[in-house]
């Protein structure tokens, strides 16, 4: 998912969290939210415990440890991750937030990537959510999911196990154009103001 700042990506991310964790069905289940920094991390994970909090059925399933989540019935742990391919060779990922991929450095960033994506090998339903903004690292994990992501979006890719949401301008030349943006915007209006947009 590629979307503009403030469109709420972070929240959609924890919501799809919340259903894989409360109510996939996968028993042991493991949640990671996944980012070069762990204050990057934490933001999603912590967008995703609010979001517990507020519902008092889910409060009452989940509880706060010092490192993670932890929901007793179906034996699920929820945490933040911090960039380190070598410290996360042991995993075994259900769910994992990929927080701001476009900020995910070269290799480093191509090898992590990998690292998460070899941990779903013992998981029936495994899911890799990449959100981020458009960004500025190049031959990243972010230019590699964009060339792959528009290849299924213009028909020719044979991929069947990506679905790509691209919230992007079409016209780089219009940027600065309200209606060009209001594409990389869908909530403009609602979370992000036209004044400010056009300010």
């Amino acid at each position: 998912i590629v979307i503009a700042r403030k469109n709420g990506k972070t929240l959609l991310a924890a919501a799809i969290s919340a259903y894989c964790s409360f109510l996939d069905g996968e028993y042991g289940a493991r949640v990671y939210f996944a980012a070069p920094k762990l204050e990057q991390a934490n933001l999603c994970y912590s967008a995703f415990f609010q979001m517990v909090q507020k519902e008092p059925e889910l409060a009452s399933l989940a509880q706060k440890r010092r490192s993670d989540i932890y929901i007793p019935d179906s034996n699920t742990t929820i945490k933040p991750l911090a960039f380190s391919a070598k410290k996360s060779d042991g995993l075994n990922i259900s769910l994992c937030v990929a927080d701001e991929v476009a900020s995910w450095q070269g290799d480093n960033g191509l090898k992590m990537y990998e690292v998460l994506k070899s941990s779903f090998g013992a998981r029936r339903q495994p899911l890799l959510l990449s959100i981020s903004t458009a960004g500025y690292v190049n031959d990243g994990i972010y230019d590699e999911l964009m060339k792959r992501s528009t290849a299924v979006l213009m028909g020719s890719s044979k991929e069947t196990r990506l679905a790509p949401i691209l919230y992007t301008i079409d016209d780089l030349d219009k940027w600065n154009d309200i209606r060009e943006l209001a594409k990389s915007n869908p909530n403009l209006g609602v979370s992000v103001s036209v004044s400010y947009m056009l300010e």
